[in-house]
């Protein structure tokens, strides 16, 4: 029986898991760009958020 493409990290873990458990090379390979998949669209978004306008971090802005 085949599990379902995974989507969350705790299902990708799992999955990576069992694919070494079975010596699943083909499945491993698979999880495996599915976990650099979810990495790489992670980093983007934090890239995302260092890059954007930068706002006042713990200040309140001066008096006009």
């Amino acid at each position: 029986m085949r599990a379902p493409d995974p989507h969350t990290k705790a299902s990708l873990v799992a999955a990576l898991t069992d694919a070494v458990r079975d010596c699943d090379e083909r499945g491993l390979r698979r999880l495996l760009a599915r976990l650099a998949e979810q990495v790489t669209i992670a980093d983007l978004h934090t890239l995302r958020d260092a890059l954007g306008p930068r706002r006042h971090r713990g200040r309140r802005p001066g008096p006009r």
